[in-house]
């Protein structure tokens, strides 16, 4: 064998090395983002799984950057039930809005909505033109908002506040 046959298979070796080294990288920075990341998936359907990540886990990647995982299982069923009452206080709230949206133009106007007060404690408000940003939207009538607190409220204290 000659220098020059020697130092085209050598110049081989070394492509198909850093080829390896490339992929093996690839997937060390993306078990590594996983796993500095979260341990547990929250699907669609509600359930809870562990990551077992796999060179071929691009999925669950996307799931780490959606912040669709989470550290404990404790954490993920929080979310999972946080999701659920916002479900189901929108539906309220849309039910007793009857179609009605707000009009930021009307100043007669009150929008209800519900804030957590100083003493601890869910309460109702309102505004007519400023738009706050409230995570269960607004009311059109007050005792509607009074109802949801009572209906919602100590969940609300759970799952967003506590």
């Amino acid at each position: 064998m000659n220098n020059e046959q020697e130092q085209k298979e050598l110049e081989y070796e070394i492509i198909e090395l850093e080829s390896q080294l490339a992929y093996k990288k690839e997937k060390y920075n993306r078990l590594k983002f996983i796993n500095a990341n979260s341990r547990y998936f929250l699907c669609e359907t509600g359930d809870i799984y562990e990551l077992i990540p796999t060179v071929d886990s691009e999925h669950m990647e996307k799931a780490v950057k959606q912040n669709n995982t989470f550290k404990t299982v404790k954490d993920a069923e929080k979310e999972r039930d946080r999701r659920a009452l916002l479900y189901e206080f929108n539906q309220f709230r849309d039910e007793r809005n009857k179609g009605w949206t707000p009009n930021w133009n009307d100043v007669s106007e009150g929008k209800y909505y519900i804030y957590f007060g100083y003493e601890k404690i869910l309460k109702h408000t309102f505004v007519q033109t400023t738009r706050e940003f409230v995570t269960f939207g607004y009311f059109r009538n007050v005792a509607d908002c009074i109802e949801a607190i009572g209906k919602f409220g100590d969940r609300i204290k759970k799952l967003y506040i506590d």
